[in-house]
């Protein structure tokens, strides 16, 4: 045999052999909870899985990471991107992310307020937070709010965290029944939620509006695949926004461009 023909034989042998073994991805563990339209449970919302979420799968859809998703309460996700058991979560105010690695950039913002059960509430005359009212939040679940800071501090024994899937539906029922006076969400949400629940004309905003917190996709620091990726997500997170592709996402959850802000680009 020819060994010109035996070399060159080989070497295509080798370039098949290589170029046929699969490629693997370096799997990316996000999770994702009930916080809607940021990211919601896809059984209650038609497959939506909301815009934080989607600018994740955006972000890593021709990447070497393959993302995968898994729905659990919130608060068992902070734990778990703490001790790095997953990689990312879909969503955290700043003041949740402090543990955390966060983008340069951040997701939009959230603003949050108080809410009640009643028909007819002017915000220009809030309803009176006494040292006996009962108020919920969702668990892990914290806003930039001086108002309810405050209330941390004097009356912490009245604030009650509701935990797991369902949380809203949960304390719109214990509103209603008159067994919580107030819950402390995001406006966002609450507003879809009270929509979304059948409680419209209800359950309506009390107090005027907290600052804004900017929301962050946080990755988890004893992660190395979570610090590689965030390493990515940072280069081709604003080409996402100059692309439109993040308008086309937030188009589907209602939100426009100036509620997000694109001003910090």
């Amino acid at each position: 045999m020819n060994l010109q023909y035996l070399i060159t034989s080989t070497i295509v042998a080798v370039f098949i052999l290589l170029n046929a073994q699969p490629s693997h991805a370096e799997k990316l563990f996000a999770g994702f909870y009930d916080w809607c339209p940021y990211t919601c449970n896809p059984d209650k919302t038609n497959g939506n899985k909301g815009y934080i979420v989607e600018i994740i799968e955006a972000a890593y859809n021709e990447s070497e990471f393959k993302v995968e998703l898994s729905y659990k309460p919130y608060a068992r996700l902070l734990l778990e991107l703490k001790h790095g058991r997953i990689d990312i979560i879909a969503g955290a105010t700043r003041e949740e992310s402090t543990p955390f690695l966060v983008p340069t950039l951040n997701q939009g913002f959230s603003v949050s307020s108080f809410f009640s059960f009643h028909p007819s509430i002017s915000l220009t005359q809030p309803r009176i937070i006494k040292t006996s009212s009962k108020i919920a939040i969702v668990n892990g679940y914290e806003y930039n709010s001086p108002l309810f800071d405050q209330i941390k501090k004097t009356a912490a024994d009245r604030i009650f965290s509701i935990s797991g899937d369902g949380a809203y539906e949960r304390i719109f029922t214990l509103l209603t029944l008159g067994r919580l006076d107030f819950v402390h969400d995001d406006i966002r949400a609450m507003r879809y939620y009270i929509d979304q629940l059948g409680y419209s004309g209800l359950v309506n905003q009390s107090h005027e509006n907290d600052p804004h917190t900017p929301i962050y996709i946080p990755f988890s620091a004893k992660s190395i695949s979570a610090q590689r990726a965030l390493e990515w997500f940072n280069e081709i997170y604003p080409s996402l926004i100059k692309s439109g592709k993040i308008d086309r996402i937030l188009s589907k959850y209602e939100i426009s461009s100036e509620e997000f802000d694109y001003t910090q680009y």
